[in-house]
């Protein structure tokens, strides 16, 4: 019932012809009022004309016959006029009130009661028309002063109002008539007009939203319709230019992400290879190193251990993007993980003259998180920008979860030169570095470890205008973590 009754407000074709039947019905009504009250006038107008005529020609043919003075006569001229009008009521009513002469006889010699009045209960039209005693009525009315009397003639008035019903109900039906046919036209108007043209831009709308984008709406003319049309075409057209892009991108981005992971495979098992071999070589060169006489010679063992502990670094580091361990979550609160973090690089910030600023309220909720795996992003994070910033430069840490108190937030911003737009669109990929001796892949490890935890990590534009990283960890986990 609630879908019908809603049906009116949104069809178009409703709303036009609401407003354009509306009013038109509303003028038409009104017109029809006035015709109703005209042709009422006009009705008992004709009925007084029609009185008066009949009055003027009984009054004349009263006074021949009482000129005649032939009583037969008057009994003639009622004959005629019931036979002529016999919706009418006649009668001659003496100077002494009393019926002369009616055309219903069982009235004539009783007393007529009083002839002031103009109606008779409300059942009648009446009128009254006084008899003056002209001279040739002197012969039989010799002493006769004033009128001889009244002649009355009554007429239904439920005939009258019958004959008014009837033109109200003609007017009525005519105006109806109009009406429907107006509303025909109207409704022809616009169903060739609006709907066509509407109903072929929404066929058009559900086949694209099904997912068909070689849909097109089909309108003809030369309106806002067709233009609206138009432009739907060249939208959906354009929208099937991309779709074919994506899909093709897609399809090389697929195939990339699968060389991609065999490679990734590929130096996974090398580092793994590789890491062993490399600690033994290590451990080799420190027992040759500890025999050597000289020096100098010495120095050259020193500086290839160092070599090697770099790549055994990046061995490592390779193998933690490369093959992540399963984070193990426990409930924790963020801010003690980042008191750590700040407390194991208290000698890096001093060295650098950095001054870290905690913006963290005291009353967050604990997280499900793997502490060791959050340490490890927060000493990135913050090395990172320890290492952007000037000498005696400043970082900021930032703690807060969001409105709905679904999402804790953490961001690391600096007032450092920044990043710039090119550098950005690659800062997550793995061997992407712009410092001098990095090897790439602490952002990537970053990110991995955060997606572990369900998260999101992003460059966002920073309040001082140097790079702002941000951090956001859900506070309930929707699923269970994977490696």
């Amino acid at each position: 019932m609630k879908e019908l009754l809603a049906w009116p407000r949104r069809s178009v074709a409703i709303k036009i012809m609401v407003a354009v039947i509306g009013p038109l019905a509303l003028i038409i009504g009104l017109y029809t009022n006035l015709l109703l009250k005209l042709r009422e006038q006009w009705v008992y107008e004709q009925f007084h004309h029609t009185r008066q005529l009949l009055e003027r020609s009984l009054v004349d043919r009263f006074g021949g016959a009482e000129a005649a003075g032939h009583r037969a006569a008057m009994e003639e001229i009622l004959t005629d006029f019931r036979r002529t009008a016999p919706l009418y009521t006649l009668r001659l009513i003496g100077a002494a009130d009393v019926v002369a002469y009616s055309t219903r006889e069982s009235e004539v010699g009783q007393s007529f009661g009083g002839f002031a009045t103009q109606t008779d209960n409300g059942q009648h039209l009446r009128a009254l028309t006084p008899l003056a005693c002209e001279r040739s009525c002197r012969g039989c009315h010799q002493t006769q002063e004033g009128p001889l009397g009244v002649l009355v003639i009554d007429y239904p008035q439920e005939q009258l109002n019958a004959v008014v019903r009837g033109e109200r109900i003609s007017l009525v039906k005519y105006a109806v008539a109009v009406l429907v046919m107006i509303g025909g036209v109207v409704l022809l108007l616009i169903w060739t007009i609006i709907l066509n043209p509407l109903s072929a831009l929404q066929r058009a709308i559900a086949r694209v939203q099904e997912g068909d984008l070689t849909a097109r709406a089909v309108v003809a003319g030369r309106d806002q319709f067709r233009q609206l049309a138009d432009g739907f075409n060249a939208m959906v057209g354009s929208l099937a230019t991309q779709r074919a892009e994506l899909e093709n991108l897609h399809q090389r981005q697929l195939a990339q992400a699968d060389r991609l992971a065999s490679v990734g495979k590929l130096a996974s098992g090398l580092a793994h290879e590789i890491k062993n071999p490399l600690h033994g070589v290590t451990s080799a060169l420190a027992v040759v190193r500890d025999r050597l006489p000289e020096p100098n010679l010495r120095d050259i063992v020193d500086e290839m251990q160092a070599q090697l502990k770099r790549v055994v670094v990046i061995v490592e580091d390779m193998l933690k993007y490369a093959r992540p361990s399963k984070p193990e979550l426990q409930p924790c609160h963020l801010a003690e993980v980042l008191d750590r973090v700040l407390l194991l690089l208290q000698s890096d910030f001093a060295k650098r003259g950095v001054q870290v600023v905690r913006e963290i309220p005291g009353d967050l909720p604990a997280l499900p998180l793997d502490s060791a795996k959050l340490q490890q992003v927060l000493l990135n994070l913050l090395l990172n920008a320890a290492q952007a910033v000037p000498l005696g430069g400043t970082v900021f840490v930032r703690l807060q979860v969001t409105a709905d108190g679904q999402t804790m937030v953490l961001q690391v911003e600096d007032n450092g030169p920044g990043i710039g737009d090119e550098q950005a669109r690659h800062l997550f990929e793995p061997f992407f570095t712009t410092k001098l001796g990095g090897n790439g892949l602490g952002l990537p490890i970053t990110r991995t470890l955060v997606e572990q935890h369900q998260g999101t990590i992003d460059l966002v534009r920073g309040a001082i205008g140097g790079a702002c990283f941000e951090v956001r960890l859900p506070i309930t986990l929707s699923r269970e973590p994977q490696p």
